[in-house]
């Protein structure tokens, strides 16, 4: 049982006692000490809270180095799931417990937690002895898979936090919903695009290649049936699935089955990161898709508003390599961004399952450039202002 009424002295007491039984814990606070004092009021922590860690740390990493500071990321899960080389010193942790003692050793001032919702970050925030700012890529609220004490915790993580960094429009438009946000410094910073990349033009083909990267299951967030339509309209669908589902592949059959019986189902070798991003620029369209709204279903796992503004670090990808988006008109975030920014933009709606090829043929006819000064605003470089200015107004 935590007891979150611990004084903070006894907490360092504490961590600095576990340093002699944790091999990674005396490494880490082995290279803190190294860390010249002056330097310390530029670095910041990420701590990485969920079982293995998500591509947004990277990318905010990136955001935080143009912004002149120095990223420490602690973490769980796989090295190989993360660009280690964007961090100034990374280590690796086994619970979250190790991650807490860690949290407590770190001699700076500025914690960027990364979670995947409130109740995963809640813990850490319960306990915190540094000034935290919240960075979650999901909720629970809006969301009808948690339970009534996980919703409690993330509002009461929420209240609790310092700052708090906007991915996408959740948390602004779930505010009735009980999210204690007033009078939190704030800083809207979605998935950023490590740079700006020369688009080479394809050559042309009868062949329609369409990609799906990220979390995808056979339930609510399945792409099976879109899959199968454009599958019959003789169009490649290619997926990469998360890398956090390959212990549980067993759940995803149906995919597998599909490739069977479909010479237009790919599914791909997982790969990461940079070599993820740049294989993107291979296909023609990515597909962001909410099937029960493409379908014109009722859906119980979702809030309405919840799904309006949920943002997608597919969706920055897929622009980043240069291709179109196939988007549900009910992701209106995800919408907004693709017709912004990407080359080509194609609403998933009930028009588009009767003549899918013909509408794509029609998309490529009418590929837009998306000037450069324009990308610039999504890039690490033009986000690196708005974040170094939350960082500073917290210290």
């Amino acid at each position: 049982m935590i007891d979150y009424t611990c004084p903070q002295a006894i907490r360092l007491l504490v961590a600095k006692l576990c340093v002699r039984k944790i091999p990674n814990l005396a490494i880490f606070s082995d290279q803190l000490s190294q860390i010249p004092e002056a330097q310390l009021d530029r670095v910041v922590l990420f701590v990485a809270a969920a079982p293995y860690p998500h591509s947004r740390e990277s990318r905010l990493a990136l955001v935080a180095k143009h912004a002149g500071w120095f990223p420490i990321l602690v973490y769980r899960g796989q090295e190989e799931h993360i660009e280690t080389n964007l961090f100034f010193l990374h280590f690796r942790f086994q619970n979250p417990i190790e991650l807490q003692l860690a949290s407590w050793l770190y001699k700076g001032s500025l914690i960027h937690l990364f979670a995947r919702n409130g109740d995963e970050a809640y813990p850490l925030v319960r306990l915190k002895n540094k000034k935290i700012i919240l960075d979650i890529y999901d909720t629970c609220t809006g969301s009808g898979v948690f339970t009534i004490r996980a919703i409690k915790n993330e509002k009461a993580a929420i209240k609790m936090t310092d700052g708090l960094i906007h991915r996408d429009k959740r948390l602004q438009l779930l505010h009735g919903k009980g999210l204690c946000m007033k009078g939190k410094s704030s800083a809207f910073v979605p998935d950023p695009l490590p740079e700006i990349r020369e688009i080479l033009p394809k050559s042309r083909s009868d062949e329609i290649h369409v990609v799906s990267g990220g979390y995808v299951d056979e339930k609510e967030n399945s792409i099976l049936r879109i899959a199968q339509v454009l599958c019959e309209a003789k169009i490649h669908v290619h997926i990469y699935f998360n890398p956090c589902q390959l212990s549980v592949l067993h759940s995803l059959s149906s995919y597998f089955e599909l490739q069977k019986r479909s010479n237009y189902f790919h599914i791909e070798k997982p790969i990461y990161g940079a070599e993820f991003r740049r294989r993107l620029a291979i296909y023609d369209f990515g597909l962001a898709v909410f099937e029960p709204d493409l379908f014109q279903e009722t859906f119980k796992a979702y809030h309405r508003d919840y799904l309006r503004g949920c943002g997608s670090s597919r969706l920055a990808d897929y622009i980043y390599a240069g291709i179109g988006v196939i988007v549900s008109p009910l992701l209106e975030f995800q919408n907004e961004l693709a017709h912004q920014y990407a080359p080509m933009c194609v609403e998933a709606t009930k028009d588009f399952l009767g003549h899918p090829r013909k509408i794509l043929e029609d998309a490529m006819m009418r590929k837009k450039e998306i000037p450069p000064q324009k990308m610039e605003e999504l890039t690490a470089r033009g986000m690196a202002n708005r974040l170094d200015a939350l960082y500073s107004k917290l210290l």
